[in-house]
C-alpha cells in the first residue's frame, strides 16, 4: 500500500516525460540510468551507465549528448579489457543507444517547447527540491515563453509562473509527481503558440541493485485534458523477477510484462495502483503502489469525495466547532491523502475504513492529510478558520441540561485608580441535581465588545469533571478584529464522562480609560453557538440561554486612593501574582505599623477578609478563596495602597 511504501534513500532519479510522449521500438538490449560517478560513490568517474541488468556499472568510452545524466536509456555494448575511472568498473563501447522515451517526430517549428528539471544541490534528506525550466528546443523563436503556469496535474496546485521555478515535494507526496506548465508566446510574424506540456518527476531516491527485486512505474493520462479514463503505465521494474501482477484499483488485474501499455478506467477518480513482482530472488515479491488520478486539478472532485482541510465536520465552513471531531478520531490511522497541503482547496483523497454515525469518512478529520488524527490536524482549522454566525438556539426542555456563560455577579465593584481590570466568566455545564451524562466534548463561541475589552484569555479548569488538561485536547481561537473567541475542550480517548460543573474561565481585559469617567458600563457578550457531543460526535441537545450573559461595573470611590494618599511604589510590595496558596504582603520598615490593618475584597465589593497588620511582612493562606479576581488595600496613618491579585 502506499502508505507503507518503503522509499529508498541512495540518489534521485528524474525522469522527464511528455504527456504526448510514446515508447520507441526497442532495438537496444538493456534497460538503464544515466548517472553521475559521485553518487554512486565512484567519486573519480564523471558519467556511468547503470543497467537493470544485475546492477551493474559501466563507463561509456565515448560521451554523447544522449549520456544526460538523470536520463533512462536502452542500449547495447561491448565490453572493453580495461578499466578507466575506477576499478570494478567496466570500459565500454556502446553499440546501441536510444532514449528510453521520445516525443513522436515533429516539423520544427518556434512551438517545439520541453521541460527539463534538475535537483538542486542543497536538497536534504527531508526535503528534496527540483529547479524546472520550460524552454524552446530548436533555434526556431524565443527560449522562453511570455506566459508560463505552472501546476501539479494531481492536484491544480499552482506552484509558479515563470519559465524557471522551485518545486518542493509536500511531505505526502507519491513517488512520482507529474508537473505541468501552460504556456502561451506571441511572435512578432503574428504566430501565436499555446500549448499544455506535462513531466514526471520522480520524488524518491531509487536505483538498480544486483540482489533486489524492486517494482517501479509511473502513469501520465493519455490526455490531461480529458476525463476519458485513458491511463499510460510505464514498468521500470528491475531484478530477476519471473512474473508481474497489474492489480489496477477498480477490479481489474493484469499480467503483462510490457515496459508500457494503456488501461482504461470505465468510472473517472482517484484509483490505488500496486506492481506486485515475484522471482527468485530473496528480495521478491515486491510491490510498488501509486495513486493514479484519471483526473487533474479540482475536477476529480466530481468523482470523488474531496477534503477542505480544516473542514472535519464536511459542513462547508471552518470553525472551532470542526475541532470536536478531532478528538472523535484520535488517534486514529488511515489513508495518506495524496500531495496533501493544508491550503483551503479541495484534494482527492482515498476512503478511510471508518465513518462518524453520520457516514462522515475519517479521512475528512485528517485535516493535514498525513495519515493520523493528531493535534497536528488544527493546524489547517486555524489556518482556515472562518468567523462563526449566530445560530438560533434549541428550543428550551426540561429534560435538557443548562450550558451558560455566567460572570461571578450582575454588578462587580471597580477600583477607579487602576487603569485596566480582569472580569471573570465561567463556562459551566449542568449542576449537581442535573449533571450531563455521555459527555465528550464541548465547544463555544461567542462574540464581545471590542471597543472596550482589549483582550480575551481561556483557562481550562483542570479540577472539572472532564478530565486532566494534558489528557484533553484544549484550543483557544481569538479573533480580535472582530471581537469573537471561541474554545473546543474535548476528550480523546474515545471514553464518556458524567458530571457538571465549572470546565473553564474566560478572563476579560477592559482598558478602564476607554470607559471615559462613567460611573457604570454594561458588558455584554453575545453567544453564537454552543455544541455539546458524545464519543460518536452526536450532539446531546442542551439549554442555552436566548440572551448571552452581561455584567455592570460600579466605579467604587472608596477603593479610591488621592495621589497624596497613596503609598508608592516603594514602600509596599504584593506577591506572589497571580497566587495559589500563601500570599506574601512587604512593607518598608520606615512605615509606622500602628493602627495599619489589611482588607481583601471580591469583586462585588464584599469584603472577604480583614486583619490588622503588626509585622512588616505578613503571610496570608488563601487557599480557601475562590479562584478570580480580588483587591487587597492596606490602609496605614502614612497612607494607602491598593492592589489587584488574582487567586488560581
Amino acid at each position: 500500500m502506499f502508505t507503507t511504501l518503503q522509499r529508498l534513500k541512495t540518489f534521485t532519479l528524474l525522469l522527464f516525460l511528455s504527456f504526448f510522449g510514446q515508447l520507441q521500438a526497442q532495438t537496444c538490449e538493456q534497460f538503464g540510468l544515466v548517472s553521475k560517478g559521485f553518487l554512486l560513490g565512484k567519486f573519480d568517474c564523471d558519467v556511468l551507465i547503470v543497467s537493470s541488468d544485475g546492477a551493474e556499472i559501466f563507463q561509456p568510452l565515448v560521451l554523447t549528448d544522449e549520456l544526460t545524466p538523470g536520463k533512462l536509456i536502452r542500449f547495447s555494448y561491448d565490453i572493453l579489457d580495461s578499466t578507466d575511472c575506477a576499478e570494478n568498473v567496466p570500459l565500454i563501447n556502446i553499440t546501441c543507444l536510444e532514449p528510453f522515451f521520445e516525443t513522436n517526430d515533429s516539423i520544427l517549428t518556434t512551438c517545439n517547447f520541453a521541460i527539463e528539471s534538475t535537483l538542486l544541490e542543497d536538497s536534504t534528506q527531508t526535503e528534496t527540491t527540483f529547479q524546472l525550466e520550460v524552454f524552446n528546443q530548436t533555434d526556431f523563436g524565443a527560449y522562453h515563453p511570455q506566459d508560463v503556469q505552472w501546476y501539479v496535474y494531481e492536484t491544480g496546485t499552482v506552484i509558479g509562473s515563470t519559465p524557471i521555478i522551485e518545486f518542493s515535494p509536500s511531505p505526502t507526496s507519491p513517488p512520482s509527481v507529474n508537473i505541468c506548465a501552460d504556456i502561451a508566446i506571441s511572435f512578432p510574424n503574428g504566430d501565436n503558440c499555446e500549448t499544455t506540456l506535462c513531466h514526471t518527476i520522480i520524488t524518491d531516491t531509487i536505483i538498480p541493485q544486483a540482489d533486489v527485486c524492486q517494482a517501479l512505474f509511473i502513469y501520465q493520462p493519455e490526455d490531461q485534458l480529458a476525463d476519458n479514463g485513458t491511463i499510460n503505465f510505464y514498468n521500470l521494474s528491475f531484478g530477476d523477477f519471473t512474473q508481474v501482477l497489474w492489480d489496477f484499483g477498480d477490479g481489474q488485474t493484469d499480467t503483462t510484462t510490457e515496459s508500457s501499455f494503456i488501461h482504461t478506467y470505465n468510472s473517472p477518480g482517484l484509483y490505488e495502483v500496486c506492481l506486485t513482482l515475484e522471482g527468485n530472488q530473496s528480495s521478491c515479491p515486491s510491490t510498488f503502489c501509486l495513486p493514479v488520478f484519471t483526473v487533474g486539478g479540482s475536477d476529480i472532485c466530481t468523482y470523488n469525495d474531496c477534503v477542505l482541510p480544516g473542514d472535519a465536520n464536511k459542513d462547508g465552513t471552518i470553525n472551532i466547532f470542526d475541532a470536536l471531531n478531532l478528538g472523535v478520531a484520535f488517534n486514529t490511522m488511515g489513508e495518506i491523502r495524496p500531495n496533501a497541503v493544508i491550503d483551503p482547496i479541495l484534494q482527492a483523497a482515498f476512503d478511510w475504513d471508518f465513518n462518524t454515525v453520520f457516514d462522515l469518512n475519517f479521512k475528512h478529520i485528517d485535516c493535514d492529510g498525513n495519515g493520523t488524527v493528531n493535534e497536528q490536524d488544527y493546524l489547517a482549522i486555524d489556518q482556515n478558520y472562518h468567523s462563526v454566525t449566530k445560530q438560533s438556539t434549541i428550543e428550551p426542555n426540561d429534560t435538557y441540561v443548562d450550558v451558560v456563560l455566567q460572570f461571578p455577579a450582575e454588578k462587580i465593584i471597580v477600583n477607579p485608580n487602576q487603569t485596566e481590570i480582569s472580569i471573570p466568566a465561567n463556562l459551566v455545564i449542568g449542576n449537581t441535581d442535573k449533571p450531563i451524562k455521555n459527555f465528550y466534548g464541548t465547544a463555544i463561541s461567542f462574540d464581545y465588545d471590542k471597543t472596550l475589552i482589549k483582550a480575551v484569555k481561556s483557562n481550562y479548569n483542570n479540577s472539572s469533571f472532564v478530565g486532566l488538561e494534558e489528557e484533553l485536547f484544549v484550543r483557544e481561537k481569538l479573533i480580535q478584529e472582530d471581537g469573537q473567541i471561541g474554545l473546543v475542550i474535548t476528550r480523546t480517548n474515545q471514553e464518556e464522562v458524567n458530571g457538571s460543573g465549572d470546565i473553564a474561565e474566560f478572563a476579560f481585559i477592559i482598558d478602564l480609560d476607554l470607559i471615559d469617567g462613567r460611573s457604570e458600563t454594561l458588558i455584554e457578550l453575545d453567544i453564537n453557538d454552543i455544541k455539546v457531543v458524545d464519543s460518536n460526535g452526536e450532539e446531546i441537545p442542551v439549554n442555552v440561554p436566548e440572551e448571552g450573559p452581561s455584567v455592570v461595573l460600579i466605579f467604587d470611590e472608596s477603593l479610591s486612593v488621592n495621589t497624596e494618599d497613596q503609598l508608592t511604589e516603594t514602600q509596599f510590595e504584593v506577591y506572589p501574582n497571580p497566587v495559589q496558596e500563601i500570599l506574601i504582603i512587604d512593607l518598608a520598615k520606615t512605615i509606622d505599623l500602628t493602627n495599619s490593618r489589611l482588607q481583601i475584597f471580591n469583586v462585588l465589593g464584599q469584603t472577604v477578609l480583614t486583619q490588622a497588620i503588626d509585622n512588616n511582612q505578613t503571610k496570608l493562606n488563601v487557599s480557601d478563596l475562590k479562584h478570580g479576581v480580588y483587591w487587597v488595600k492596606i490602609s496605614t496613618d502614612q497612607g494607602i495602597a491598593v492592589k489587584e491579585i488574582i487567586i488560581d
